[in-house]
């Protein structure tokens, strides 16, 4: 049926047809008619009334001049199509009449289809004030029809464009053209993300920030830089884990060598980067890295790949002042103890302070140290300097290429490639040199313990007035004598197990010949026969190396025993194959061999 709306001014009261087409022609002045009786207005013919729903479809048709007291306020919404926009048009109450709500407002924009049209709050607000004191309807626009709208960002570094929407109010929804026509004409045509585009779309939701294009950012290139192939920062110091996750607080790490020619430090180009391209298809340059140089400084030069770093002597590397060195010398200007862990260095070591009992100190060169020796174990491919000595307490080891130098040896053993020279005395100790061993100081005196000199044994005193069993032997190669009575003890070791295989084997040979040998019995024969060939041509090549051994011995009847002040009683000296035991003191004497016998002559 069709639609209207009957108001009332102080000038009479109106019918305003708002749909009205020739179906509704017998309904509609029927319904007007039982309106108007319900509003209190009488006198109007039905005729008129159907007069005035044909003349007056686009305005209000004065209905009767007779004014009720009480009226209500009346509004109603037209839509103009052509501007896309919904009018209202609003009357004041007369009398006691109710006056129109917002939400009247509201009903009568949905009646005319407007309701999902963008509305107008203010204009509403407005018309609602006007319409407290009106004399004629007040018109106005409260609502309009909208497209879908969309808005983009492009960040100010042209690599990211973002699409904020708004949703259609009675206009057309939100297309995929519709983003990549504004793309288009903002004139971007790079990293348009499609797929993003579409789901914004079909999620039918306004956004805010959504990312649709994307440009690709320039990679600059990386600088060149410089990797060291050994620990150039002291970043990896710690003590070693063994295998049980015991840590092992002796060794630390902090101090590493190197050989001549070892790779020290590698040189890693600049790159050029990438080149980017931003939302517009221009591209971005990228930047190329800087370069860097090889940090040549002591002891180092460039190898033969010009990238890389290489040591020419053997030392420690380091990094000083950006350049990296090798320093052939060690300082550790304090003790060995917990703080340093051992040490094991392919160059010389000079330590300022102490060596305190189990530790270790290693040096490919020479080993020097400024105090005094506890039962440590030294261990140098040179010579070995203590400035004051070696407390050994039955453990301390001294191992030297060269010569052993100290102003003291207690409870120690020492072996020498060269020869041991020591200032006041040696006592309780091994000490076994390839040249001489000397104790000529201010006291000069060897007492208790083995010494052992290739050529001489040189000093004051030798043993004590108790009688302190000291063995002095000279005229053969200390590890000469060490490897016969390592051979000798060998032998007798495996002689009984040659004897016993040797029988087993038998047997098995015994039961094969009467075809009674099991498989595991025969596996058994295979493997003790392997065994045995195998010990029996150890003992063969040891009992040739002693018969060479002890032939030297028995011809090597060189080397002297020198004591400038006195030689006690209990002294067993052995030059070459020679021995004797001293039965009462001798002094100022000189000992040697003729071959036969132990000569003594005086100084």
């Amino acid at each position: 049926m069709g639609r209207y709306r009957i108001y009332a001014t102080t000038t009479g009261v109106y019918l305003k047809p708002l749909s009205y087409g020739e179906n509704d022609a017998g309904d509609v002045p029927k319904a007007v008619a039982s309106d108007l009786e319900g509003l209190g207005v009488g006198g109007v013919e039905q005729e008129n009334i159907s007069k005035a729903l044909d003349d007056g479809e686009k305005s209000g048709l004065l209905l009767t001049e007779d004014t009720p007291d009480d009226f209500p306020g009346v509004c109603w919404v037209d839509v103009d199509d052509e501007e896309g926009a919904a009018m209202l048009t609003i009357t004041s109450p007369l009398g006691n009449g109710c006056c129109v709500e917002e939400s009247d407002i509201m009903d009568q924009l949905q009646a005319a289809g407007a309701g999902d049209f963008t509305i107008l709050h203010d204009a509403i607000k407005q018309a609602l004030g006007k319409a407290q004191k009106l004399d004629e309807p007040y018109s106005c626009k409260v609502a309009e029809r909208s497209d879908a709208q969309v808005q983009l960002d492009i960040s100010p570094d042209k690599l990211e464009v973002r699409l904020a929407t708004k949703d259609a109010h009675g206009g057309a929804e939100l297309k995929i053209d519709d983003i990549l026509k504004a793309l288009e004409e903002k004139g971007v045509t790079f990293g348009i993300l499609k797929e993003d585009i579409e789901q914004i779309v079909a999620d039918k939701s306004e956004v805010t920030d959504a990312l649709v294009a994307k440009g690709k950012e320039s990679i600059n290139g990386e600088d060149g830089r410089i990797e060291y192939h050994f620990d150039a920062f002291a970043e990896d110091v710690g003590p070693k884990i063994l295998e049980n996750d015991i840590a092992d607080f002796k060794d630390l790490g902090l101090f590493e060598s190197v050989a001549a020619g070892d790779l020290l430090a590698t040189r890693i180009p600049p790159t050029e980067g990438e080149e980017g391209t931003d939302v517009f298809g221009n591209p971005i340059p990228a930047v190329t890295g800087k370069d860097t140089t090889l940090p040549v400084g002591k002891n180092t030069e460039e190898g033969k790949d010009p990238n890389t770093l290489v040591a020419t002597a053997e030392g420690q590397p380091k990094l000083v002042g950006g350049k990296v060195i090798v320093d052939e010398l060690l300082d550790i200007r304090g003790d060995v103890d917990l703080s340093t862990g051992n040490i094991d260095f392919v160059g010389s070591v000079i330590i300022r302070g102490a060596i305190y009992a189990g530790f270790e100190v290693k040096a490919g060169d020479s080993v020097t140290c400024l105090d005094v020796v506890e039962g440590a174990e030294i261990e140098a491919g040179g010579d070995v300097v203590l400035k004051w000595g070696m407390k050994g307490q039955n453990r301390g080891v001294i191992k030297a290429g060269g010569d052993v130098m100290a102003k003291f040896i207690e409870s120690s053993k020492v072996i020498a490639g060269g020869s041991v020279i020591v200032e006041d005395f040696i006592m309780n100790s091994d000490v076994r040199a390839t040249k001489e061993i000397k104790c000529s100081g201010k006291k000069g005196w060897i007492s208790g313990g083995h010494l052992s000199a290739g050529e001489e044994v040189n000093c004051k005193v030798i043993g004590n007035e108790t009688g302190v069993k000291t063995e002095v032997e000279v005229g053969i190669q200390p590890q000469l004598r060490v490897d016969y009575h390592s051979l000798k003890m060998r032998l007798n070791e495996i002689a009984p197990k040659i004897e016993m295989m040797s029988k087993t084997y038998s047997q098995l040979e015994e039961l094969k010949k009467k075809g009674l040998l099991s498989d595991e019995k025969e596996e058994m024969r295979y493997k003790i026969m392997n065994a045995l060939s195998q010990l029996e041509r150890e003992f063969e090549q040891g009992e040739k190396q002693i018969a060479e051994i002890e032939k030297i011995l028995n011809n090597s009847h060189g080397g002297r025993i020198v004591a400038s002040e006195i030689v006690y009683s209990g002294i067993i000296l052995t030059i070459g194959s020679l021995k004797e035991c001293l039965y009462e003191p001798w002094k100022k004497v000189t000992f040697t061999s003729d071959g036969n016998e132990i000569q003594m002559s005086s100084l």
